[in-house]
C-alpha cells in the first residue's frame, strides 16, 4: 500500500498520530492478544532500546483503555470483539525523572501522582509516595469499578544513569522497588499492567513481587510489536522512498540510473539491523524516521538514544568492548542476565 502520509519525527503521541494522518506501523493485532487474554491481570515487561517504539506502544495501549475507538479506524483492532469501556489509566515515565538523588526521586513521583489524583478530583494526603499510589489505585478503582491499568515507561532510567555509583544507583532501586511493590498489594484493584525498560537485569529484582511478571522481551509471538518490520517499511515509505531518491540523485549521491530498490538496500544495510526471534528483523524507527527528514545517512539513533550508562563504563575501563567482538548470545545467557 502507497502512502504519502507525515512522518511522526520524535513523536509517540498515538491520538496526535492518528489525527494528523501520519505514519503509524499497525501492531494492534498483538496489543489486542494482550488486553484481552483471561490472564491480562498479568504484568507485562518489555525490554528495547531506546528510541525503538515503547513510549509509542503505551500511548497506543493507553488510547485503548481510554476507549477511543475512533482513533482505531482501520487499524487490526478496531473491528474486533472488544468493549471499549473506558478505564483510568495511571501512566509514568521514570525516564523523565533527572533524579540525581533519592529525594529528587521521591519528589518526581510525589508531583506525579499529585497530578495524576487531580485530574480525577482525588485528594492525597502527603504520604509516602508509595502510599499514596495504593491509595490513588484503590479511589480510582472504587469510582470507576473496572479496574486501573498502570503503563510504566522506561521503570529503570534512573538507576541506569547512575550506575557507575553504586551507592546512588543502590539507593535509587530501593526508592523504586518500594513504589513498583504497591502494584502487588492492589493486584484486586488492578486491570492491566505494562512495564518498558532498556535492560532486563533489574527487572527480576525491583519486581520480584510479581511471581508471574510475564516477560516478552524475547517471545517470538510478539518479536515485532515495536520497530518497522520490512514489510511494513515497504508498505509505508513507498512515496517517501521515491521522493528521497529524487534529492539523493540531485546532490549526486547516487548515480542517475539508480533505482528505489538501491536506495532501500542501502537503508537495509543502515537501519534493518535488529531481531528478537532470530527470523524478522526490524529497522529502528527513530533512525528510519530520521533519514527521510534529512535525506542522508547517518547515525541518527546514536544522537538521543546512545546507551549512556555503556558509555560511561567504557570511559571508566569497566567495560572492554573487544570481550564482544565475534561473540554471540543465545537465549539462555540473555535470561540470566
Amino acid at each position: 500500500m502507497d502512502t504519502t502520509r507525515g512522518l511522526p519525527v520524535g513523536c509517540a503521541d498515538f491520538p496526535y498520530i492518528r489525527q494528523n494522518n501520519l505514519i503509524y506501523a499497525d501492531k494492534t493485532e498483538l496489543i489486542y492478544k494482550l488486553v484481552t487474554k483471561k490472564t491480562s491481570k498479568t504484568p507485562y515487561f518489555l525490554s528495547r532500546p531506546r528510541r525503538f517504539g515503547k513510549t509509542l506502544l503505551l500511548s497506543v495501549i493507553k488510547a485503548i483503555f481510554d476507549g477511543r475507538r475512533d482513533l482505531f479506524e482501520g487499524l487490526a483492532i478496531y473491528d474486533k470483539e472488544f468493549d471499549w469501556e473506558p478505564h483510568p489509566v495511571l501512566r509514568f515515565s521514570m525516564d523523565h525523572t533527572m533524579a540525581d538523588t533519592p529525594e529528587k526521586l521521591e519528589h518526581y513521583i510525589a508531583m506525579r501522582l499529585q497530578s495524576l489524583a487531580e485530574m480525577e478530583d482525588i485528594k492525597l494526603f502527603g504520604e509516602l509516595p508509595s502510599a499514596n499510589f495504593e491509595r490513588l489505585i484503590e479511589k480510582l478503582n472504587a469510582k470507576y469499578k473496572n479496574g486501573v491499568v498502570v503503563l510504566i515507561d522506561e521503570y529503570d532510567g534512573p538507576i541506569l544513569d547512575h550506575l557507575l555509583n553504586k551507592s546512588l544507583a543502590d539507593a535509587l532501586w530501593m526508592k523504586l522497588k518500594d513504589f513498583y511493590g504497591t502494584l502487588k498489594k492492589c493486584e484486586e484493584n488492578l486491570r492491566f499492567i505494562f512495564v518498558t525498560g532498556v535492560s532486563r537485569f533489574v527487572k527480576t529484582s525491583i519486581f520480584s513481587g510479581f511471581n508471574n511478571l510475564r516477560d516478552l522481551t524475547l517471545e517470538e509471538d510478539f518479536a515485532n510489536i515495536a520497530g518497522f518490520t520490512t514489510a511494513e517499511f515497504d508498505s509505508l515509505f513507498t512515496s517517501h522512498m521515491e521522493e528521497t531518491l529524487k534529492k539523493l540523485k540531485f546532490v549526486k549521491y547516487f548515480r542517475e540510473e539508480a533505482t528505489v530498490d538501491d536506495l532501500r538496500s542501502r537503508v537495509m544495510d543502515w537501519y534493518d539491523g535488529y531481531s528478537w526471534d532470530g527470523k524478522t528483523r526490524l529497522l529502528n524507527p527513530w533512525s528510519t524516521l530520521y533519514f527521510f527528514v534529512r535525506d542522508k545517512f547517518d547515525n541518527f539513533w546514536f544522537e538521543s538514544g546512545a546507551p549512556n550508562f555503556l558509555i560511561n563504563m567504557i570511559k571508566a575501563g569497566e567495560l572492554n568492548v573487544s570481550d564482544f567482538h565475534d561473540n554471540s548470545f543465545i537465549n539462555e545467557s540473555m535470561n540470566t542476565m
